[in-house]
């Protein structure tokens, strides 16, 4: 299944409170705008465990792109 992408946005930072106890993502737009989306530092956590999951899917689906394109 494949969908193009319609937003495209670029992490710019990662920033701590100082009690560590949330931290924020800072993304860009391609226009210049930015969104900051704070989150509990228990998230931080929850995000290490499915990133590595995430990372497998994503290489699973460009491999079935590169086989579609050379049919």
């Amino acid at each position: 299944m494949s969908h193009e992408l319609t937003h495209k946005v670029e992490l710019r930072a990662v920033e701590f409170a100082p009690e560590v106890e949330r931290f924020a993502l800072v993304f860009a737009e391609a226009d210049g705008a930015t969104h900051r989306m704070e989150l509990p530092i228990w998230a931080a956590h929850q995000l290490a465990r499915a990133l590595p999951r995430l990372g497998v899917a994503i290489e699973a689906a460009d491999e079935r792109v590169l086989r579609a394109q050379t049919r």
